[in-house]
């Protein structure tokens, strides 16, 4: 692979971290005024939470299967735009059916950024080298969560919600064209790809391993649906 279309994959990768982790903390961010803008109240309010776990719930195994079956790559691409237009629809919502099917994209949006760029990022990198890649990867994530509250309060405090997601959105949006226009995607040759990543040696090799991943993620899912809605 060229030295320098493999930097250039990997960083759209991280930035595409980046972005998936800011525009997920800044929603919580802003969490408290969307529930004061559209009179949110009991129960509402911790269905405003559960939405994106109910749908990362709900996605985990067929978008690991998916990305197992055809092309992770492909797959990927696909969460990217849900996250695009989640974030374009959290701009201009005005109900609370509007916020929940936003919610609903965004959970659906993160779990294929989440699986799929990790499954992405354990193909590309070096065998022997995979966990450094893997922990720079991780690494912007922490960063857009830690930049998201003060970027997200300052821009909202300034200009309201539509500037703060139409910002995540463009970011998203951008990432999505550097992936294309890179070759990133390799759909056709990659329609019917194996996984044959192994990010981890004890999750084994071959087939199955994006689907391993997915349903490892999937055990600790119930808490994080029924909390929120106890709690509210």
């Amino acid at each position: 692979m060229d030295l320098s279309r493999a930097r250039l994959q990997f960083s759209s990768l991280y930035t595409m971290r980046f972005a998936g982790s800011f525009g997920f903390i800044t929603v919580l961010t802003l969490l408290p005024d969307y529930i004061d803008a559209l009179g949110a109240t009991g129960i509402t309010i911790g269905v405003f939470v559960t939405a994106l776990e109910l749908a990362r719930t709900i996605g985990i195994v067929p978008i690991a299967w998916a990305g197992d079956r055809y092309s992770k790559r492909t797959i990927l691409l696909v969460g990217l735009v849900t996250s695009v237009l989640a974030y374009a629809a959290f701009a201009v919502i005005t109900s609370i059916d509007g916020f929940l099917g936003a919610r609903l994209l965004q959970g659906l949006g993160m779990t294929g950024v989440g699986l799929l760029g990790l499954a992405v990022i354990g193909d590309l990198a070096p065998a022997s080298d995979r966990a450094n890649y893997i922990g720079k990867y991780n690494a912007f994530r922490m960063a857009g969560g830690g930049l998201a509250p003060l970027a997200a309060g300052g821009l909202f405090a300034l200009t309201g919600f539509s500037t703060v997601f139409v910002l995540v959105a463009v970011i998203m949006g951008a990432v999505l064209a550097a992936i294309v226009l890179n070759g990133l995607l390799g759909a056709a040759d990659a329609f019917r790809e194996p996984a044959s990543m192994a990010l981890f040696a004890d999750e084994g090799k071959g087939e199955g391993i994006a689907s391993s991943i997915g349903i490892r993620s999937l055990l600790w899912k119930p808490g994080s649906i029924l909390a929120p809605l106890l709690a509210g």
